[in-house]
């Protein structure tokens, strides 16, 4: 329906002309006016459920925030592109809104205490994400809690702060990035955070967090940055990393899964029905991995 209603926006005339060669209806006024409704109203959910199903940079930590920018998106949709009121759609619009807060469906999720945390872990978000004024609080708190028992286990050598030249060439790097639909979608271009100068001191859990909370508005491409172990063995966050990994590991989506089951019913067909369990696990680890082996 997208592509019709882009059609019928920049070519109209060109559109009649076709339907009525391949002797097909016109469409009548309430027709198209419907269509770019639905297509209005609808374009947030398709994009927030790309969003939630792809592949790389997901996490589950980016559920809560996914719904509550929908959310958001949905409720400026009561308005249609001419500012006007929904003629046709303003139910679907109600309905999708109602159903987002039920327990059923998300309304347990977006409450929900582990979920929160890994959305706090992700650099994208911290404490940005809820317009709560309180919460942002106990999260902080919470994961205050959470480091302090992790402090005794956390190796010197992974405690080292980025050097203050790294950290310049991050900033400058978030400065000339660009707004891209889904930084619009979650509102990112909205704020910026200024970042505090580490120094050569042992960190504590609390100063790391601080850190951590005052670094740079960051995209989603950061992760791998703020997480990754480094050439000299240190990471940037290392208390946090372990934090990340025990909320963020799980995905939002059964999208991947369901990709991956799909590739193995290419490898186990009809002619290669006797693989054994190990070697079609291994041959399947092998296809989705390409990238790692293949030069």
């Amino acid at each position: 329906m997208l592509q019709i209603v882009e059609l019928e926006k920049k070519h109209g005339e060109k559109f009649q002309e076709a339907l009525e060669k391949a002797d097909l209806p016109s469409l009548s006024i309430a027709e198209r006016r419907f269509m770019r409704e639905y297509v209005y109203v609808m374009g947030p959910v398709a994009f927030a459920l790309d969003l939630l199903q792809r592949d790389k940079n997901m996490y589950a930590g980016y559920l809560i925030p996914t719904v509550l920018s929908l959310e958001r998106k949905l409720s400026a949709c009561r308005l249609g592109e001419d500012g006007q009121p929904l003629k046709y759609c303003g139910e679907l619009v109600n309905a999708l809104l109602e159903a987002i807060r039920k327990p059923n469906r998300f309304g347990n999720y977006i409450t929900d205490q582990d979920l929160s945390m890994a959305t706090c872990l992700l650099p994208c978000f911290k404490l940005h994400w809820t317009s709560d004024s309180v919460q942002p609080m106990e999260l902080k708190a919470a994961l205050l809690v959470q480091l302090g028992a992790l402090s005794d286990d956390v190796p010197r050598s992974e405690s080292r702060p980025m050097p203050v030249s790294a950290l310049q060439a991050q900033e400058s790097e978030v400065a000339n990035m660009d707004v891209t639909a889904e930084d619009d979608f979650f509102g990112f271009n909205s704020y910026r955070r200024t970042s505090s100068k580490p120094n050569d001191v042992m960190e504590t859990a609390a100063e790391e967090l601080e850190r951590y909370l005052n670094s740079p508005f960051t995209d989603q491409t950061t992760v791998e940055s703020c997480y990754a172990l480094r050439s000299d063995g240190t990471r940037e966050y290392p208390r946090l990393c372990r934090l990340f990994l025990k909320y963020n590991t799980a995905l939002p989506s059964s999208g991947s899964l369901e990709r991956l089951l799909s590739r193995a019913g290419h490898s186990f067909s009809s002619l290669r029905n006797q693989l054994g369990d190990t070697t079609l696990e291994t041959e399947l680890l092998l296809k989705v991995n390409s990238q790692f082996w293949q030069k």
